[in-house]
């Protein structure tokens, strides 16, 4: 790109050469005079005196200066000189110097407008061939500017009707129909920015080459809301050993304590009644064995008489208080099957009743 760069640049360069010496000629031929005629670029207005001799020479070292800094690759030097002899002069001549030096920088939007500014001066009368040939010489320049500028293509794509998008290159906005037109922009870097309300913003960074020619598509995508983080479960408390199992009560179980008693008592008295039965029993046969026809001699029985007597007392008292236990469990029983919804057993289903008579004791019941 650099060696085609310089070998396009060869031949204007000497152009370059000539118009130069030809408007160096030029500048000390005419009388100052003349000058706002001769030059005729509307920088000098009437009113204001020629450029002096010293500026004429000023200008003409500047102009030299341009030209090696130009020749060495130097375009920024070349062009700080340039802009100052036309400062000076304001001559087609040092117009053509400023567009070349801006070319050089890679300005090529720049140098074709200060090329095209030199067709539009105006010709003076008596005008040297020198200015002719820098007016020739910047239309061929434009020219040859044209083809090398690159362009880009912007395409907006993903907003519905009636969305407008904002789009900026290099910061700088762009008017509704310069979309999907090819834009004109120097070679290097590039920054765009698209933006549209509820899509997300769009931002891309290009390089362009001379001569290049590129589409670029600017796909909007609308901005989905994020959903909400999930709340985070909370931790459960520590479980708490079981307690160990305790032994049910009878206060716990329903069961009432007067018929585990009432059982206790009968069976205490039934074995009470049942021992002193047998002693009632086996003294009263001793007693029938000795008395004939029921008829006993009472010295010899009375004793024994007494004992068996009191056996059979004993025994009946044992029976009665077994009784007794009997009716407490029985009423232990009703009072269990009530406080826990069981149905109570018939109150004539039981009953007990002792038997004693004078050879035999015991208990007479239904259950």
């Amino acid at each position: 790109m650099a060696s085609e760069r310089r070998a396009t640049a060869s031949a204007p360069r000497a152009r370059l050469r000539g118009n130069t010496a030809a408007l160096l000629a030029a500048l000390f031929l005419i009388p100052a005079a003349a000058w706002a005629q001769a030059v005729g670029t509307g920088k000098v207005p009437s009113t204001e005196p020629a450029p002096s001799a010293a500026d004429r020479a000023r200008a003409d070292a500047l102009l030299k200066s341009g030209e090696a800094k130009l020749a060495a690759g130097d375009a920024n030097g070349a062009l700080a000189d340039y802009l100052a002899a036309d400062s000076i002069l304001g001559t087609p001549v040092t117009r053509v110097g400023v567009g070349k030096a801006q070319a050089g920088m890679g300005q090529l939007l720049e140098a074709n407008e200060t090329l095209g500014g030199v067709k539009r001066m105006p010709v003076a009368v008596a005008e040297p061939a020198a200015f002719k040939d820098a007016r020739d010489e910047a239309e061929r320049l434009s020219a040859a500017l044209f083809e090398r500028v690159p362009r880009l293509t912007l395409v907006v794509s993903g907003l519905p009707q009636g969305t407008a998008a904002s789009v900026t290159v290099d910061h700088e906005p762009l008017r509704p129909e310069q979309l999907a037109v090819a834009l004109p922009l120097n070679p290097g870097e590039h920054s765009i920015i698209a933006k549209a309300t509820g899509f997300a913003p769009i931002e891309q960074q290009i390089k362009l080459a001379e001569r290049e020619r590129r589409n670029l598509d600017l796909a909007f995508q609308p901005i989905v809301a994020a959903a909400p983080p999930a709340p985070k479960p909370t931790p459960l408390p520590p479980s708490a050993p079981p307690a160990p199992s305790a032994e049910p009560s009878d206060a716990d179980s329903g069961v009432s304590p007067a018929l585990w008693v009432g059982v206790g008592v009968a069976a205490a008295g039934i074995v009470a009644g049942t021992v002193a039965g047998i002693v009632a029993g086996s003294r009263a046969s001793d007693l029938k064995e000795r008395c004939r026809d029921n008829r006993c001699l009472r010295a010899d029985t009375e004793s024994d008489y007494d004992r068996a007597t009191l056996a059979a007392h004993v025994s009946t008292a044992g029976f009665t208080v077994a009784g007794t236990g009997l009716l407490l469990s029985l009423v232990g029983a009703l009072y269990t099957a009530w406080s826990t919804g069981a149905k109570p057993p018939p109150l004539e289903s039981a009953a007990v009743e002792p038997v004693i008579s004078l050879g035999a004791a015991g208990l007479r019941g239904r259950f």
